[in-house]
């Protein structure tokens, strides 16, 4: 359905509705080689409908119902392939149809994808920083000085955990806070080093203490 001799062919009302079908049954695909045949057909379909016109009412509703169920790919227990193929699909609706998922860059939407941050996977939360980008501010809440104050000081927690992935999470936590215009990226890595350094002056006293309080992960 998506190949094409000509990159601007029209899709159909009822190809659109083949490909939402198949779209939803193939979210959990365990080979990693199917799931990259299935995002470079998703980022080859998006091209073709940029390349006709987007602008068309068939369209706006297509990529609209797939960003709204991509988003909600994150439930509990939800499977490395759903999460990923989600969030890579998510980013190429980014890219190429900001205006028409606009409406949809919702404050819900954003603490999903903060969320990821956590995720098991580092591609996963790399790709969830970059989609959070073009989220606004008014979503994210990074304008507001006590939600930037509440994020910053469980960063600084994660830094401290026991568990060795969450000081990955901590990093992109930071990368996250580095996007709030209320705080500037000098004062941010002022605030980040000096926990760090403190970190380092707890494990040269005891480390035996600081592998349990402050382990440097």
């Amino acid at each position: 359905l998506i190949s094409s001799h000509s990159s601007k062919e029209d899709f159909a009302q009822h190809e659109l509705e083949i490909l939402k079908k198949v779209i939803k049954l193939n979210m959990v695909l365990q080979n990693s080689s199917d799931r990259q045949t299935m995002i470079t057909l998703f980022r080859k379909m998006t091209l073709r409908i940029k390349a006709a016109n987007p602008a068309l009412p068939k369209y706006q509703d297509f990529i609209q119902e797939l960003f709204s169920y991509f988003m909600k790919c994150f439930f509990q227990d939800a499977s490395f392939s759903r999460r990923s193929i989600a969030l890579e699909c998510l980013q190429n609706c980014n890219l190429h149809f900001d205006d028409i998922i606009n409406a949809q860059k919702t404050e819900e939407n954003a603490k999903i994808l903060v969320n990821c941050f956590h995720d098991s996977f580092e591609r996963n939360k790399a790709v969830a920083l970059e989609i959070l980008k073009f989220f606004p501010c008014q979503a994210t809440k990074l304008n507001n000085e006590q939600t930037v104050q509440k994020t910053l000081e469980f960063t600084l927690e994660l830094t401290r955990s026991v568990k060795p992935p969450d000081s990955i999470s901590a990093g992109y936590f930071i990368k996250y806070l580095s996007l709030a215009p209320t705080l500037s990226k000098v004062q941010l890595l002022e605030i980040l080093l000096q926990e760090l350094k403190f970190q380092k002056s707890q494990a040269e006293m005891d480390l035996g203490a600081a592998s349990l309080k402050t382990p440097m992960y």
